[in-house]
């Protein structure tokens, strides 16, 4: 380490200065006929040559209707065959691309529209009512595009199709020249924030954060296919507007993955697809983690072709890991972390490193990328194996939060160090340790008490399905821990025992004063976060 306690990741091999539109059709060029995407409902594929051809005529009629560098392409739409296609014809013409979570409300998606200002948007039969109903207060928006399948309902008669796109005939592929950019300052793609703390912000990321991303994951950032394969089967299961899920699905671009696409999550049709696509690597999230390590239904499928399991999107406790490792025979089991201001990921565990594996670390920085803790008091920064914020700097940290300055320059410092929120050490040999958000930090008479920790002992009673602690106010302690549980189906237990349970296995500072709340579900975002702000508005 050096004196300034910075920790370094390896050295990155240049990457290109082109547009990610560029990058990624010069490799959809370059498969051959392989089947691309594969609907795991319909079972409907799609080759690359098709996704080459169609994105490119898109690209062509989007340039049509006036779309230039420097305009927003928006799309909502849950994962479908469709989804790349104006993802990589935004992305052509040099256009950024905004995706929308389909779940949004109308008062959800005006807020996250006026953030991005959409000029053209796309959105499936799902979607585009709330879509159109929201555009009528963003008046950057000109169209609106129907993609996918479904039945929308009665639409406006001035609603595009993505089938109108294709079928045009004025439009040729073979002279087709993807727009200029500049790479290290142009915007690529506007994603959400997660939300956690309250409204979405919209993350910028430039054409070098995102290129940079890809090539930190192709040059072992993630696990590569096994043998002589230079591809291998990926499900899309996780949401591809969200951060992990696009940058999974753009990987799969990259390399030439076949990925089963999941318009909906389902718990036998997600087994199934693991068990006969031969999944080898899968990429999931902490609720699909505790569902593989408790739910009856896993018995009933073979999913010993999977080797490696990527945990990310949020905290994932030992128990779990250990539970998932014994029950399905899976001994390979990592967690990155990142953020979208990350452009998704900031440390991995790579494959050198797998057989060494500790369990609740999440690796070490990656390579382009600096690291660093810091106290939170003063900022200033930390030795190895003292907690503090964890800190990231590199060519992949975002240009910064749309049409808010306030809030860049409140996570960006004037160094370009990105503080994440996120409290954390790094141990003697670099490998880092997330102990919790600053924000959801429990001060119980001046303790701090991580809520990620009680919940952890929480899913070790096999009657938890799942939990969420929070802090409420005490006038005598300041905060006391709360937690709200979901239980297992059919089973019994009190709030007592429960508290009982915890409580002799915690410190004192650390005891559920504040009881158990039984409730039916816990919020999450789709990523699998916790949304405690919305768990704190009901004490």
């Amino acid at each position: 380490m050096d004196d300034d306690n910075v920790l370094r990741g390896k050295s990155l091999p240049p990457v290109p200065q082109i547009s990610i539109g560029e990058y990624l059709l010069n490799h959809l060029k370059q498969k051959g006929d392989d089947v691309a995407q594969v609907d795991v409902v319909t079972g409907e594929t799609q080759t690359f040559p098709q996704i080459l051809a169609k994105s490119i005529r898109a690209a062509q009629y989007m340039l049509g209707l006036g779309i230039r560098p420097g305009d927003v392409v928006g799309i909502s739409s849950e994962n479908s065959l469709d989804f790349c296609i104006p993802v990589l014809a935004a992305f052509y013409n040099g256009a950024s691309c905004a995706p929308f979570n389909p779940a949004y409300t109308e008062g959800e998606l005006d807020h996250t529209m006026s953030i991005s200002r959409p000029r053209i948007v796309f959105a499936s039969a799902l979607t585009i009512q709330r879509v159109i109903k929201a555009a009528e207060n963003i008046d950057s928006i000109r169209d609106i595009v129907l993609i996918g399948c479904g039945d929308p309902g009665p639409l406006p008669y001035n609603i595009r199709r993505l089938s109108d796109f294709l079928t045009s005939s004025q439009y040729s592929s073979s002279a087709f020249v993807p727009a200029r950019v500049n790479h290290e300052k142009d915007t690529c793609l506007i994603l959400c924030s997660s939300g956690t703390t309250g409204l979405p912000k919209g993350v910028e990321l430039t054409h070098r954060n995102f290129l940079t991303f890809i090539n930190v994951c192709l040059d072992g950032g993630l696990p590569k296919p096994r043998g002589d394969n230079t591809s291998e089967n990926l499900l899309g299961l996780l949401p591809f507007y969200h951060g992990y899920g696009f940058a999974l699905l753009s990987i799969a671009i990259a390399r030439g993955d076949q990925v089963i696409v999941f318009p909906r999550f389902e718990e036998e049709l997600f087994l199934r697809a693991v068990q006969d696509y031969k999944i080898a690597t899968l990429y999931v999230v902490p609720p699909l983690m505790v569902f593989l390590a408790k739910h009856p239904v896993v018995e009933k499928y073979d999913l010993s072709h999977v080797q490696t399991i990527i945990c990310g999107a949020a905290p994932l406790s030992k128990d779990t890991q250990n539970a998932v490792s014994k029950r399905i025979g899976v001994k390979d089991i990592r967690q990155g972390y990142g953020m979208t201001e990350t452009s998704v990921l900031a440390t991995s565990i790579e494959e050198h490193q797998a057989q060494r594996v500790k369990m609740g670390s999440s690796g070490r920085v990656v390579k382009g990328m600096m690291a660093k803790v810091v106290d939170v008091e003063t900022g200033k920064s930390l030795p190895r194996n003292k907690e503090g914020e964890i800190c990231f700097k590199g060519h992949m940290i975002m240009k910064g939060y749309r049409n808010n300055k306030e809030a860049t320059l409140e996570t960006v410092d004037k160094d370009g160090w990105l503080h994440t929120g996120d409290i954390g050490y790094f141990d003697d040999e670099g490998d880092i340790f997330v102990v919790d958000r600053i924000k959801e930090l429990i001060k119980y008479k001046g303790f701090q008490v991580a809520p990620a920790e009680l919940e952890a002992v929480l899913y070790t009673n096999k009657a938890v399905r799942d939990a969420c602690v929070v802090g409420k106010k005490d006038e005598i302690s300041g905060e006391i821990p709360v937690a709200f549980v979901v239980l297992q189906p059919n089973v019994k237990i009190t709030e007592k025992e429960l508290v009982d349970y915890v409580n002799g296995r915690v410190s004192a500072q650390k005891k559920l004063r504040g009881g158990i709340k039984f409730v039916p579900e816990i919020p999450r975002n789709p990523s699998g976060k916790l949304l405690r702000r919305l768990l704190r508005s009901k004490l």
